[in-house]
């Protein structure tokens, strides 16, 4: 319900039924919020210097057939060679540096890491779209009005998709 000058509270808004692609929130004045999850097409995982460093495996001329199995030059011994669903190869250089005191190969963070990794790679990185929906157009379909949405993302995971709801409904909501 707005307040005496016409603004929202998120407090009096139930965002929890805003947790997946497409959920919507019919709001007391008419109005709906709906949720968006897409894929960010524009940020990627090789460009990210906090995963480390990638390169595909290419075609290797001196072996035919198979896939380049050499490392790649500034690729170190740590560096791994993993594979995505489809089959596709890429050598892994894990992030050096500060990363390596906190996330050593062989705890469970580093496979946790290594995991979100592979993910990133074979599925990319999020992006959250929060409109504002008011009325509907002459086919019946709701009309947006307000729009905000954060991009790159890595994980939704741990409750981070709540906060960025949380966030973007003080941006289209006035």
């Amino acid at each position: 319900m707005p307040d005496g000058h016409g603004e929202w509270s998120t407090m009096e808004l139930d965002l929890s039924e805003l947790a997946e692609d497409g959920d919507t929130l019919k709001m007391d004045d008419g109005r709906m919020l709906r949720l968006r999850i897409r894929v960010d097409q524009d940020t990627e995982v090789q460009n990210e210097e906090f995963y480390g460093e990638f390169s595909w495996a290419r075609n290797d001329p001196n072996y035919v057939g198979a896939y380049n199995t050499h490392r790649p030059t500034g690729f170190d011994g740590n560096a791994e060679k993993l594979s995505t669903y489809h089959g596709d190869s890429y050598w892994w250089q894990p992030p050096r540096g500060d990363y390596e005191m906190t996330c050593k190969r062989g705890s469970p963070e580093f496979a946790e890491f290594r995991q979100n990794v592979k993910a990133l790679v074979e599925w990319g990185f999020k992006g959250v779209v929060l409109e504002l929906l008011d009325g509907t157009d002459g086919y019946g379909r709701p009309i947006v009005v307000e729009v905000a949405s954060l991009w790159g993302i890595d994980s939704l995971e741990n409750g981070y998709l709540a906060e960025v709801v949380s966030d973007l409904v003080g941006e289209v909501l006035p």
